[in-house]
């Protein structure tokens, strides 16, 4: 990953307020394994997910400022694995205008400038394959 920030980057940095936050968001539906139940899959997915402390580059880097300018990245010394990896039970995962709103409501947050800026959220419910 590269030390410095894009232009693009710095002007997202600089313009982002809570009126208008710039990060963005990918919604990706799958399937449960053949035989496994969401109830147990997904949270011991889940688990395992956040028990991964360690990472490489770009997951490991948050902004590095000078003055609240974005001059590059810098590592952190540890990832705070409970605020990156998230996990959310819903009533119907299978209701996408329920889902979307859900979603559109998790993404109404800013990222932590102080911390890399990712979060992975696994969404449930109790009887969707």
């Amino acid at each position: 990953m590269a030390k410095t920030l894009s232009f693009l980057d710095k002007s997202f940095w600089i313009t982002e307020s809570d009126e208008n936050p710039k990060h963005v968001a990918c919604l990706q539906l799958l399937a449960i394994p053949k035989g496994a139940k969401s109830t147990e899959y997904v949270p011991q997915l889940f688990q395992e997910i956040r028990s991964y402390a360690r990472a490489t580059s770009p997951f490991n880097c948050a902004v590095k400022t000078v003055l609240g300018y974005p001059v590059g990245f810098a590592p952190v010394k540890k990832l705070n694995m409970d605020y990156h990896v998230q996990i959310h039970r819903v009533a119907d995962v299978t209701n996408r205008e329920a889902l979307d709103a859900f979603v559109a409501r998790l993404h109404a947050s800013r990222l932590d400038p102080d911390k890399p800026l990712w979060q992975y959220h696994f969404i449930f419910d109790d009887n969707s394959e």
